[in-house]
């Protein structure tokens, strides 16, 4: 009897182990066109799928602009795209930056990409971007059946955070209600993952609302949820960015019934192996020689918005001869440029955009409307500047009283005073302000500008330099 029982507990066990299926699924967010870690990416997937049953891998978007290696390449951003080839994507969300080489740009790599672009809440019927889907399916071999879909944010002005020149035409539905309606039309699904580049903040307040996706893997605010966190019954799972992290969601089933999902993240450095073939790729990528090149040499470090921003609108001043010039501070793209050999590299690092510049006639009145756009609309940020000083005058609640402006000698300028200001394109197409003409529009990039600024001058010093503040009054 009891060699009976045994063995019946034996068969039982081993079917209850046949039925179990387990998925492992792999994403990213916000790479920024940073490769180097593609190796142990690549060597990590290899890995997960010696021990699962199936591997899925995903991006959440803004896979560009961030690393000149990509994003100056002959074919821009071509490099990435060849590396997710190879490393076995399956969909990416549309992110922001996916944009910012254009439409046809976008076009042209989307076509190259052996996986899918996704988005849910855009239409492109009349712009020139085509290459996308709104879904993808997949079906496990447990009969369990899986629809991936992905989102983008929408800002107050109804576009994400891009070059509005960039995505003209492109119309973006609200993301709540185009979400809802695709539920609606999806839902003889077992699962549903979204691809979100919305941000965690909008992520959490969506799955309030309608209790769906199942699994949102994020992106857009960069954030680490290193562990399994429920919003609602929605996994919501975000990795970072710049691939410091590897994110994995682990789904096991039995039979068709999935039974548990729970996510976790990878610190990449702590992978000590990386594939070769992947790694030979990467190296050769990384060695670019006119990227690598050295513009000049300064004494002392770069650092921080006011000191970078001052070196970056004296670019400006210095080239057109502008009385004042401004640059947004999410156009700064790195903290500093380290004492010693500035390269070409580290200019596209902190400007990546191809901004050029737009330069107008404006009085002094007309300079503080932009000033007050950008404190007031894009959360309390100042813009840098060069040719002057100001001070915006705030209460006790941070609302916006007054703005100062004067020389650098402290003398305040008169509102009716005339000058010449010259601006990036993405400040002169987003912001809202009043001029009384405009002048030009440059040809050269304002990266380009930098690097013709900083290869002339042998004594840059920007140490404590301190352009703009905010006082309470």
């Amino acid at each position: 009897m009891k060699i009976i029982l045994f063995l019946f507990f034996v068969a039982f066990s081993f079917l209850s182990r046949a039925q179990t299926y387990k998925v492992d699924i792999i994403h990213i967010n916000d790479v920024h066109a940073k490769i180097d870690n593609f190796g142990k990416l690549s060597s990590y997937i290899e890995a997960c799928k010696k021990e699962c049953d199936t591997v899925f891998v995903f991006s959440a978007g803004d896979l560009f602009s961030g690393n000149p290696i990509v994003d100056q390449y002959s074919y821009k951003g071509y490099p990435i795209i060849d590396l997710m080839n190879k490393t076995g994507f399956l969909a990416s969300a549309i992110g922001n930056h996916e944009f910012d080489y254009g439409q046809e740009g976008l076009n042209s790599l989307a076509k190259d990409a052996s996986f899918k672009f996704l988005c849910l809440n855009m239409n492109t019927d009349n712009a020139v971007f085509k290459n996308y889907e709104k879904k993808m399916e997949l079906n496990l071999t447990n009969d369990f059946h899986i629809v991936v879909s992905g989102i983008i944010h929408r800002g107050k002005n109804g576009i994400p955070e891009s070059h509005p020149d960039k995505i003209k035409g492109i119309l973006f539905a609200k993301e709540k209600k185009a979400l809802k309606n695709f539920i609606k039309q999806n839902n003889n699904y077992d699962l549903f993952i979204l691809l979100s580049h919305l941000g965690l903040d909008k992520d959490s307040v969506i799955v309030k609302h309608l209790n769906k996706p199942d699994i949102i893997i994020g992106g857009h605010t960069h954030s680490i949820i290193s562990k399994t966190t429920f919003y609602n019954k929605t996994l919501i799972t975000q990795a970072g960015d710049d691939l410091d992290y590897i994110g994995k969601i682990s789904l096991e089933f039995e039979g068709k019934k999935l039974i548990k999902k729970t996510s976790e993240l990878i610190f990449t450095d702590s992978i000590t192996s990386d594939n070769p073939k992947m790694q030979h790729l990467i190296d050769k990528y990384n060695n670019d020689e006119n990227l690598l090149s050295v513009i000049n040499t300064i004494a002392d470090s770069i650092s921080g918005l006011d000191e970078l921003g001052s070196l970056m609108t004296d670019a400006v001043t210095s080239r057109y001869g502008c009385d004042v010039a401004f640059q947004n501070n999410g156009g700064i793209r790195i903290p500093k440029f380290e004492q010693g050999e500035v390269k070409m590299k580290d200019i596209y690092m902190l400007d990546p955009f191809g901004n050029n510049v737009y330069v107008y006639e404006m009085n002094i009145k007309q300079v503080k409307s932009l000033i007050r756009f950008s404190y007031n609309e894009k959360e309390k940020s100042l813009l840098q500047t060069s040719g002057i000083k100001y001070k915006v005058l705030v209460d006790n609640n941070e609302k916006l009283k007054d703005i100062i402006i004067s020389d650098y000698d402290g003398n305040e300028i008169e509102e009716n005073k005339i000058l010449k200001i010259g601006m990036n394109s993405y400040i002169a197409s987003t912001y809202k302000f009043k001029y009384i003409k405009q002048i030009s529009i440059s040809r050269a990039s304002t990266a380009e500008l930098l690097i013709q600024y900083i290869a002339n001058n042998n004594e840059l010093n920007y140490h404590k330099v301190k352009r703009v503040a905010v006082e309470i009054r």
